[in-house]
């Protein structure tokens, strides 16, 4: 599914007539930030996976949705419940 919708994504860019207007520098920079963020989180998991046992880096790994509701709690002042949790 996601190479069809990247395909697609690239299909709309090249057949566009204001192919490079639509850009901002801010937003490059910004999704070159989440891009290189994501690079280097999968290559610490596997990184992790090949140096550690299997049981504790998925366990750990699967923690990531608890440290998401910290950060929002902590930085964004959001509101946790169990339903958010």
């Amino acid at each position: 599914m996601k190479r069809k919708g990247f395909a697609l994504l690239l299909f709309i860019y090249f057949h566009r007539q204001d192919k490079l207007t639509h850009f901002s520098q801010k937003s490059v920079l910004a999704g070159s930030a989440i891009g290189s963020c994501g690079f280097l989180g999968s290559y610490a998991l596997m990184t992790a996976l090949t140096k550690g046992p299997l049981t504790l880096v998925t366990s750990l790994h699967s923690l990531y949705i608890l440290v998401t509701a910290l950060i929002a709690w902590i930085v964004f002042k959001e509101e946790l419940n169990l339903k958010k949790i």
